[in-house]
């Protein structure tokens, strides 16, 4: 599991498809090779697959986070890995911008929006061979599923209902994301004086895909 903080650079319709929703012949999403630097050492990841993407955003004029979970074939220093991806170069932080709350907007179909978190998930099953190898041959992708959890003011006007839309970031610089729900639950709760109404939804494929993800 990696988190990030969001950022126009990279935050894109393409990449998020990838990771999620694009599938080749077999039914399989896109399969990455990963690696993570830090001071003490490199750590290598092959034939991975994104199994969880999160996005949040709650602390007024804060940034968006960004949650992304991979199962993969080959973890770090796997022997069987023969042929482990070669990355060159050398890695440096981002030089995006950060997205922050007031880049987060709902087209219309919520306001006043405190905070949320969107949960985006995939099956991505390790195949095992019968050979008895501790080793998989294949991450197959499987079931989608996900939720939406939203915190509006109690004083707010549009409160989703079977769908809405959630623009992050800018035209030219970020994506659209439309979602077909479910309201699972919905509570006002008070705290400390202040009212907030909390709606949680599961994204639900009503004939339509539950999610649909595009370039702003």
């Amino acid at each position: 599991t990696m988190r990030c903080f969001a950022k126009t650079s990279f935050t894109l319709a393409a990449l998020i498809n990838s990771l999620m929703f694009s599938k080749d012949a077999a039914g399989y999403t896109d399969a990455y090779a990963m690696q993570l630097k830090s001071q003490f050492r490199t750590r290598l990841y092959d034939v991975a697959r994104c199994n969880q993407i999160v996005i949040s955003q709650s602390a007024n004029g804060g940034p968006t986070i960004l949650d992304l979970s991979f199962a993969s074939i080959y973890g770090d220093s796997d022997a069987a890995n023969t042929s482990p991806t070669a990355f060159t170069g050398t890695p440096a932080i981002d030089g995006g911008s950060l997205i922050d709350k007031s880049q987060v907007k709902w087209a219309g179909t919520a306001d006043q929006v405190k905070g949320f978190t969107l949960t985006m998930s995939r099956v991505q099953a390790p195949q095992f061979s019968d050979n008895g190898t501790l080793y998989a041959e294949a991450i197959a992708s499987g079931p989608f599923s996900g939720s939406l959890m939203l915190t509006q003011s109690d004083t707010a006007a549009t409160i989703p209902g079977s769908s809405c839309i959630v623009q992050i970031g800018s035209v030219g610089a970020g994506i659209a994301i439309a979602l077909n729900l479910n309201l699972d639950a919905a509570f006002v709760p008070q705290d400390f004086g202040f009212i907030m109404h909390n709606s949680g939804y599961k994204l639900f494929n009503n004939g339509l895909s539950p999610v649909a993800v595009t370039a702003l």
